[in-house]
């Protein structure tokens, strides 16, 4: 049997000697992973930043956009049991919209209205027919879903001294926050209010509704009652400066356009700060700064995209971070009529 031939000793080493890695080789691999060792970790350091701060980002705002989706929700709902009668039963003259609920927006802080400084946005109420009761537990109630409440919103500068729980102690906390009004059915204040129908007045029965934060640091809501935008592409048809009142010179002849009505759509724009900001800011300050990126803004409803924009490049140079919520709410119980 044939063998394989002997390799001489000094061509085996030589063979040994090109099949090995030398020193040199082994330390220019090492450079080399370690150069790709520490491009991929700061690409991951990037990645994972970037995936950090976006879920901050979006956790920071849930609690906004949940307040905002109440709002919105609620407002879909507002009612006025608008009907047609006669002025006067007894000595009947003209024909026209008539309706014992009121749909209100005005400017915070103004004619004694319950909110924040004037400049931080506007607040609505109205009715809706979602039964709220204090009374809830007792089975003869539980059928009266529908039963009429009085609700509303708007932005208040406040301390949670009085809402937060006894156990947490510390300094008070102030913020802007989006307060939610209630008024309970069996307590209906507005079919024995008084104050309807003064000139520049806050109706009584928006004073006495009971008062509860939905969400913290939302520092501006605008609600900006209008026809759609085909028919009113300016958007200043029913209001020129936000404001609305569907009781104001409702007793008029011929009835203003507003008279007894919902507006069919409302724009509601919300801005609101993550808590981080908030907490950056001055316990007791960031209420005039905020205020003062407001200035001169939301004032006149043709303005409104202009202000929006003015509002972000303040707050924008003031580096808060902040996020703007915006959409149009039909209101369903809205039956238009000119």
């Amino acid at each position: 049997m044939n063998s394989l031939p002997k390799i001489p000793r000094r061509a085996a080493a030589a063979l040994r000697a090109r099949t090995a890695f030398t020193l040199l080789e082994v330390m220019v691999v090492t450079v080399i992973l370690v150069l790709m060792m520490m491009v991929l970790f700061q690409v991951m350091t990037v990645i994972t930043s970037t995936w950090t701060q976006s879920t901050q980002r979006v956790d920071a705002f849930q609690g906004a956009r949940l307040a905002f989706d109440r709002v919105t929700r609620m407002l879909s709902q507002a009612t006025l049991n608008v009907y047609w009668d006669y002025d006067d039963p007894n000595k009947p003259s003209v024909y026209r919209r008539q309706s014992e609920l009121q749909f209100f927006v005005t400017q915070t802080g103004a004619n004694g209205f319950p909110g924040a400084n004037p400049g931080a946005g506007h607040g609505v109420f109205f009715q809706v027919p979602i039964g709220a009761t204090a009374k809830i537990d007792r089975p003869d109630y539980r059928p009266l879903s529908q039963m009429l409440s009085a609700a509303g919103f708007s932005v208040r500068w406040t301390g949670d001294k009085d809402i937060r729980p006894p156990f947490i102690k510390g300094p008070e906390k102030f913020r802007f926050r989006l307060m939610q009004y209630r008024g309970l059915s069996e307590n209906l204040e507005i079919y024995t209010d008084t104050s309807i129908g003064t000139p520049n007045a806050t109706p009584g029965w928006i004073k006495n509704l009971e008062m509860a934060p939905l969400a913290d640091n939302i520092v501006l809501l605008a609600i900006h009652p209008r026809l759609s935008a085909i028919e009113d592409p300016e958007g200043d048809d029913l209001t020129g400066d936000y404001t609305y009142d569907s009781r104001k010179d409702a007793d008029k002849i011929p009835q203003p356009i507003n008279a007894n009505q919902l507006p069919p759509t409302v724009q509601v724009t919300m801005i609101a700060i993550d808590e981080k900001t908030a907490m950056r800011l001055p316990n007791k300050g960031y209420d005039a700064l905020l205020v003062e990126a407001y200035q001169g803004t939301l004032a006149d409803v043709k303005d409104y995209q202009k202000d929006l924009d003015r509002i972000s490049q303040r707050l924008t140079e003031a580096r808060i971070n902040f996020r703007i919520f915006s959409t149009t709410v039909q209101l369903r119980e809205s039956s238009w009529s000119r």
